[in-house]
């Protein structure tokens, strides 16, 4: 640690690089943009090198192997960097350090009055799932159990020389691997299942057996997926066949769904999984089912980094301790605005509950709505905002087709068997929870907290801002960061507007200009509240917890891992970048 000093260098410029990488060829970099948002593949656009290099005379490597470069090309951009990294004096680290990886996805060229540009287009490794097809030898057609589709489902408990035997209907094999796991840690519950079907064989061809993606008649694993999968933190299911599927949690943590308190609800997550799994799976990749399909239903979200990926309960009102401050040293421009078009009183879950715990049978259990759930904020009155009615996810609609008692019996007085001639002598069993409505009222209070889930995800939608400032990898998407305000110079002590903000990182956006000598980083925030708001209990601008997994928020993570420690809260914005190796 040196001296503060009132600025910071940071050269890029000679003795710096900034290179991309295609399949073992290597290319300077002139200009380089990437964006990283949540629920997103991130995407690059870099513009190369072209003529001679200034120093060395030598021409750009582009001119001599431009047809050599392919589409879905292994790709990924480094940068080395020297200098300071803030006014303390920490530095930027030695070594190259990897600000893109994916596939080049397409080389554009130009030319505008005598000057050639050659365009370079990449997509994050991500687009691996996005690219690859559910489809498998299991395949079947739609229908609830998927009865009229052949038994060849692989056993997910079987390895070695026995894999892939066993004669299975396919959604009774996903819900017997699910069904332990899915409360402990839901995500790992979803990744161990699709690893499982990424590690399923495609079915050969019909005709031509190129359309079984292998070129020949052999069967083939899916392998690009399962490389995405493995780069996503989180363990694979307990039981499957995707233990080498597995990355250990760092800035993750395991997303443990609160429902204890119904015993039913992991059956009904679980059916709710292995039924979405199997469902229309031919013509859908792996991206669209978690983000269409599964995330949806537990408000859950995919937060993409350069190196790795992370699956989080998604919070982006959480009032916890904030990943990283931003001080007014440390970035140039502010935006902010604050229209909320449609601004929430309250949401309500339609149910279509009926059965044994009679949410929609007045009277039997006291004073239980007919309307399946219900979440409104402590500040809110009668007229101020709308009421948002919402359906109820799968899992949570298909409560009532579950029971923890398989004695127990609707529709029958007091809940109770009746005899019959295989039981002549029976008493009567009691069904769930008979008295004290217990177990109803649990049921209701897991609809609400779903209600309160979805007013959490949209009570400050509109509400954005944009932050410009210097070039660092230290925040990633979905990053929870405080923006510290400065006064008027003249208004010391005075100024209302010097406001802190919090925010959560919905983009984040990264442009070098290496012919210029300038580089930024951007955020763009989402639910962005007042540093009151954010400390506010009414559960209208800000929560403590995620209403579906309590704790188990991910606070946020680095662009680059490792570079979080890089962060100081003293930064400074605006240093000289040096010059440019390339013309």
């Amino acid at each position: 640690m040196g001296q503060t000093k009132q600025w910071a260098l940071t050269h890029l410029g000679e003795g710096t690089t900034l290179t991309l990488e295609v399949n073992g060829l290597k290319f300077d970099v002139s200009q380089f943009t990437s964006s990283f948002a949540v629920n997103e593949i991130p995407s690059a656009q870099i513009l190369l090198a072209v003529g001679r290099n200034a120093r060395t005379l030598e021409d750009a490597v582009i001119h001599s192997v431009f047809s050599k470069v392919k589409q879905m090309q292994p790709a990924r951009v480094t940068l080395q960097l020297k200098g300071d990294w803030d006014t303390k004096g920490i530095q930027w680290p030695e070594d190259p350090f990897v600000i893109f990886e994916g596939y080049m996805v397409g080389l554009a060229y130009t030319k505008i009055s005598g000057k050639i540009q050659v365009i370079a287009n990449l997509r994050h490794w991500l687009i691996d799932l996005a690219n690859s097809s559910c489809l498998a030898k299991n395949s079947h057609p739609a229908n609830p159990w998927a009865m009229t589709s052949r038994a060849v489902m692989a056993n997910g408990n079987l390895t070695g020389a026995n894999l892939g035997k066993g004669n299975y209907i396919a959604s009774m094999v996903w819900y017997k691997t699910t069904v332990d796991t899915v409360t402990a840690d839901l995500w790992g519950a979803m990744k161990g299942l699709f690893c499982q079907l990424a590690d399923v064989k495609a079915e050969p061809g019909v005709g031509d057996a190129k359309c079984s993606g292998a070129g020949t008649e052999a069967a083939v694993k899916n392998d690009r997926a399962s490389n995405a999968l493995k780069k996503i933190e989180g363990p694979g299911a307990k039981g499957t066949n995707a233990p080498n599927c597995d990355k250990a949690y760092v800035y993750g943590t395991p997303l443990k769904l609160d429902v204890a308190s119904v015993p039913m609800a992991t059956e009904s997550v679980s059916r709710a999984l292995s039924q979405g799994a199997v469902e229309s799976y031919a013509n859908t990749n792996f991206w669209d089912k978690m983000l269409g399909t599964f995330f949806p239903q537990f408000n859950m979200a995919i937060y993409p980094s350069v190196e790795f990926a992370c699956v989080a309960a998604d919070t982006p009102a959480y009032n916890g301790e904030p990943w990283k401050a931003i001080t007014p040293d440390e970035y140039d421009s502010f935006q902010m605005q604050a229209e909320l078009d449609r601004p929430l009183r309250a949401v309500g879950v339609i149910s279509n509950y009926s059965g044994d715990y009679g949410l929609v049978q007045a009277g039997r259990y006291g004073s239980i709505p007919i309307v399946g759930g219900c979440f409104s904020a402590t500040s809110v009155d009668a007229s101020d905002g709308v009421v948002q009615y919402v359906s109820p996810p799968a899992w949570l609609a298909g409560i009532k087709d579950a029971t923890d008692n398989v004695s127990g019996t609707s529709g029958i007085g007091n809940d109770k068997v009746t005899k019959t001639a295989t039981t002549p002598n029976a008493k009567g069993v009691a069904g769930p929870d008979p008295k004290g409505d217990k177990l109803a009222k649990d049921v209701l209070d897991l609809f609400n907290r779903y209600a309160q889930s979805v007013y959490v995800a949209n009570m400050l939608r509109g509400r954005t801002g944009l932050v410009g400032g210097k070039l660092r990898f230290d925040i990633g998407p979905g990053s929870i960061i405080i923006v510290k305000a400065s006064e008027e110079k003249f208004l010391a002590g005075e100024d209302s507007l010097a406001m802190d903000l919090v925010g959560s990182v919905a983009r984040v956006t990264i442009a070098i200009n290496a012919e210029s000598a300038q580089a930024q980083t951007t955020f763009s925030l989402s639910h962005v509240r007042t540093n009151t708001e954010n400390s506010s209990t009414d559960g209208r601008t800000s929560v403590p917890v995620h209403p579906l997994f309590g704790s188990r928020v991910q606070a946020g993570m680095p662009l680059v891992p490792g570079h979080e420690n890089l962060n100081r809260s003293d930064g400074n914005f605006g240093g000289d970048l040096g010059g440019s190796d390339v013309t």
